[in-house]
């Protein structure tokens, strides 16, 4: 834990393992790093204390030479007052024999130039002890101090403090040090937020209307466009502080109030007595008094939660849907820090505001201005020149193999795409003239900043890419990419051609009935896109070989980029495999709804919380995460059980259990939570979801639609292991018809 004064200080923090971490704190003469650590017990395997002394060598040697060491923690080790060891140890330890780890840590600290401080000051015995051993009163000295001896001289004393109470069985170890940290002056600036949500009355909406209209009118009209600017700014913030106001921070609900403070007040001064006298009938006096505070504690944070879950009842009672969702995404996240610590380009910590938004700015401008290299990598040659016609193996390959599918990513697509050549790309596609020059005009001197709460970067330039939150980059986007794949050559379905391309925003999915096809098609995509400025992200582009027979994997080679083979990937949130099998993508949704149920454990834990309230959050939540992308599947027998589990898991905990006529409480039956969800299970969700996306992409008034629908689901064997979406959509509308 680091102090809020300190923090400015602060040039570096590396969480090393479980056991070690480090610190570095800026000072006016030198610098300092802490070490914290954590090592094994005396009766550890040999093996174990050397991994942890073989990586505390290596954090050190890492340090800065020129800055004071601090090396402290729990070193589970005794350390006597041998002669031998003086030159490490002084003179005032609480044992007289070294133990295993002593001596480890007495050579350790020898190899190192280093001191164990905390033996160096004479203190009574109470204040040497750091642990104390379970189930007796003797205490041993096991947490230690090191400092490097140059700066031995700035620890002005160690010792122990019995009084800090944290239920553990080790002491606070406390040391007076003498360092000189450069203080860092930061004014922080409150952040203002208006009650925006009072616009919602009626009287206020206009009474604000009213305002800003007066405002507007005292205010004389600027020649310049950013005094204009500021002036109306000024107008609309005063309407909204005359009329809505500043929004009311409300605090979290603090269960912890002055009945708790004098609960564990009273245990720590029990705590002292025991500590003092050892006497039995003290200690038991210590133990009720613990057990006492633990149940009070309780007893407020379980009405705490009450309260909550109450309210929480209450909005969806009231029909207050955004107020309920909003409650619920509340407790499912928890508490979320806010982080305002970045690293520069050496991966040095910055603290200071300043030197923060001058790293960002640094960042997004050298992310958001993308040079067009694309170009420049791809070599262009005639690839039609250097393919043979297919002959009688291809064509066999071509049966005997189902597809090559290969996922294409484009390299930062938003922000590297050529703006000149967005205007090409528009007028090639027939854009009218004037809508190209107005969105020139958009584009043109387009200037970010970078915010950070109240603090505001200087401006820079964007001279590449679409503008950043624009609605109509998404637009221009898709457009350009238009451009750039209509020269590829790949049109239509794959039934006719013999390769196929779908994309989604910069995610391109490339497939093929050969592997000379896909590398063909992919080459000729990375030369019409590096026109435009696109280049292809080789380490997130992936090539899959679909077959029945497995086969191993093998990286393919385009141009100078190695596409890595691979057996699946997700592509838009849904996994595709090999093998063509819906499985793994069924327990891969199973995974991500059991994460988010557990994430919601304490909502259905609840016992104020009604079935129906639990039953809305699982049917708008859990059941969404689960069945994503569910309208392609086709499920067999297993995966449809499968689903059926996770959602009798989940129900069983929404309705709880029931009393039998011996009055003895059971799981429910699997027909019983079947009937209490009136039939709807996630397994009819899932097929009625699977027919209104069939709905949507079989019209029966196109014939030809029809026709190429039969075509692209007739392949069971392409599409999935067992049986057709086509086959299973019918089967289900004719249940539902007979």
């Amino acid at each position: 834990m680091v102090g809020r004064k300190l923090k400015p200080s602060i040039l570096g923090f590396e969480p090393i393992s479980d056991r070690l971490c480090s610190i570095r704190v800026k000072g006016k003469l030198y610098n300092s790093t802490f070490i914290c650590c954590y090592a094994p017990i005396n009766d550890a395997a040999d093996e174990t204390k050397d991994q942890f002394y073989g990586d505390l060598q290596n954090v050190i040697e890492n340090v800065p030479r020129y800055d004071a060491l601090i090396v402290l923690g729990d070193v589970n080790a005794q350390v006597g007052k041998e002669q031998a060891f003086g030159e490490v140890a002084g003179k005032h330890s609480l044992h007289d024999v070294t133990n295993d780890n002593g001596e480890r840590l007495c050579f350790f600290a020898a190899a190192n130039n280093l001191f164990i401080s905390s033996t160096n000051f004479p203190h009574k015995t109470i204040h040497k002890g750091t642990w104390k051993v379970p189930g007796t009163d003797r205490v041993n000295q096991i947490d230690h101090i090191l400092s490097s001896k140059r700066r031995m001289s700035n620890i002005l004393d160690v010792r122990s403090y019995r009084g800090a109470n944290c239920d553990s069985d080790h002491f606070l170890v406390v040391a007076r040090a003498r360092f000189r940290t450069q203080t860092v002056q930061c004014k922080s600036e409150r952040r203002i937020r208006w009650a925006t949500e009072k616009l919602k009355d009626g009287e206020i909406n206009t009474k604000y209307k009213q305002e800003i209209a007066k405002q507007l009118e005292l205010r004389l009209p600027q020649s310049d466009i950013e005094l204009e600017w500021n002036s109306i700014k000024d107008g609309i913030l005063e309407a909204a502080k005359e009329t809505i106001g500043e929004k009311q921070r409300v605090r979290p609900e603090e269960w912890y109030d002055e009945e708790c403070r004098q609960a564990l007040e009273r245990k720590n001064a029990a705590r002292l007595i025991y500590l003092q006298s050892k006497s039995s009938t003290h200690k038991e006096n210590f133990k009720e008094e613990r057990d006492k505070a633990r149940r009070l504690l309780k007893r407020k944070k379980k009405a705490s939660e009450l309260r909550q879950m109450q309210a929480l009842d209450d909005a969806g009672t009231r029909g207050s849907v955004r107020t309920f969702f909003n409650k619920v995404n509340l407790l499912r996240k928890g508490f979320q820090p806010r982080i305002n610590i970045c690293r520069d380009g050496e991966g040095n910590a910055l603290t200071d505001k300043t030197e923060i938004l001058k790293r960002w700015w640094e960042y997004f401008d050298n992310l958001l201005n993308v040079g067009s290299e694309a170009a420049d990598r791809i070599t262009f040659y005639d690839v039609e020149q250097e393919i043979n016609p297919p002959t009688v193996t291809d064509v066999e390959k071509c049966i005997k193999y189902l597809k090559n599918n290969k996922a294409s990513d484009f390299k930062q697509a938003f922000d590297s795409v050529n703006r000149h050549k967005i205007f090409d790309a528009m007028r090639l596609l027939g854009i009218p003239s004037k809508l190209v020059r107005l969105v020139e005009a958009t584009m043109c001197n387009s200037k970010s900043v970078v915010a950070i709460q109240n603090d505001i970067s200087d401006p820079f330039e964007i001279r590449s890419g679409v503008r950043q939150g624009d609605a109509l980059s998404t637009v221009i986007f898709n457009l350009t990419l238009e451009a750039a794949i209509r020269n590829v050559g790949v049109k239509g379905l794959l039934d006719y051609n013999t390769s196929q391309l779908a994309a989604y925003a910069d995610d391109i999915v490339i497939t093929s009935r050969s592997q000379s096809s896909m590398i063909r098609h992919t080459t000729t995509l990375q030369m019409e896109a590096a026109k435009y400025g696109l280049m292809v992200n080789a380490s997130k582009t992936k090539y899959l070989h679909s077959t029945r027979n497995p086969r191993p994997l093998q990286d393919v080679t385009i141009g100078d980029d190695t596409i890595e083979g691979v057996s699946s990937f997700k592509y838009l949130g849904s996994i595709l495999s090999s093998r063509n099998r819906v499985g793994d993508e069924v327990n891969a949704r199973i995974m991500a709804g059991s994460r988010c149920f557990y994430s919601l454990s304490k909502l259905f834990r609840s016992k104020y919380l009604s079935a129906n309230f639990k039953l809305s959050i699982y049917k708008t939540i859990i059941r969404p995460v689960t069945t994503y992308g569910c309208e392609a599947w086709s499920l067999t027998a297993l995966e449809t059980q499968k689903l059926a589990v996770f959602e009798r898991k989940v129900l069983r905990k929404v309705f709880g259990p029931v009393k039998d006529a011996d009055g003895d409480y059971r799981i429910r039956m699997n027909h019983e939570l079947e009937a209490l969800m009136n039939r709807e299970t996630i397994v009819r969700f899932i097929k009625s979801q699977r027919l209104r996306w069939a709905g949507h992409t079989i019209s029966p008034i196109i014939p030809d639609i029809i026709v190429a629908s039969r075509r692209s689901f007739g392949a069971a064997a392409a599409l999935c292991s067992y049986q057709s979406c086509l086959a299973c959509c019918r089967r289900v509308s004719s249940r539902r018809g007979s």
